[in-house]
């Protein structure tokens, strides 16, 4: 019954990564095919809804591995946290930028057209996905992997 459990959550680990690396490829082999794919907003859309696909899967994984959310760090102090440093790096950003643009005589309102939707996108879609797949679930299983090999063997 253990070795059936350990086959199975090793079966779901190396699905979790092929489909994580395969994701992107089928996801924008399909966009490139439809008529209106070339446009920013579509690629920003469509980056938007992988890392969507991608979080999904991350929980699937992370919930048949029955490891909760606060072992990987999602608690509300960790949220706290995240929104310090979210407000952080804005306020940096936008004092840096802003003002190296400025002084080199751009307008005000062109530090904000291209960049804003880019940092939005990838911050609260790809960041996130990213962070609880791969510390949260890969990362995390390889660790305690590691110990369990570790507490075994000695």
């Amino acid at each position: 019954m253990q070795v059936q459990h350990k086959q199975h959550k090793t079966a779901i680990f190396f699905a979790v990564i092929a489909v994580t690396y395969l994701l992107p490829v089928a996801l924008f082999a399909v966009a490139s095919l439809l008529p209106f794919s070339s446009t920013t907003l579509f690629k920003y859309l469509f980056t938007a809804i992988g890392s969507l696909v991608t979080l999904a899967i991350a929980l699937f994984a992370i919930r048949n591995d029955t490891v909760s959310l606060g072992e990987i760090g999602w608690s509300q102090e960790g949220l706290r946290q995240a929104l310090k440093i979210l407000a952080i790096g804005w306020g940096l950003w936008a004092v840096l930028v802003v003002s190296i643009n400025f002084k080199m005589g751009y307008p005000l309102r062109e530090n904000f057209e291209s960049p804003l939707p880019k940092i939005i996108v990838q911050w609260l879609f790809v960041g996130i996905a990213e962070e609880v797949l791969f510390r949260g679930y890969i990362l995390r299983r390889q660790v305690s992997g590691a110990k369990i090999a570790r507490c075994g063997s000695g």
